[in-house]
């Protein structure tokens, strides 16, 4: 269905080289997880990490979902 706009997610693959992770206002807080250690999703977003997981284990993964 078509309702007129839509919706991406972009997942960035990044690595950490220092300083400290710290909340703002659009961040209560962080947490740094294993794929199977995740917490429960928001619906929908689920699909969408193990799709960024699967294209970090083989780069040549097509890591996107219609």
């Amino acid at each position: 269905m078509n309702r007129g706009w839509e919706v991406t997610h972009i997942l960035f693959a990044g690595e950490v080289v220092g300083g400290k992770e710290e909340t703002s206002v659009e961040t209560l807080e962080i947490g740094w997880f294993a794929q199977e250690c995740l917490p429960a999703l928001a619906d929908g977003h689920e699909i969408r990490v193990d799709l960024g997981f699967r294209a970090l284990e083989e780069p040549t993964e097509d890591a996107h979902s219609e």
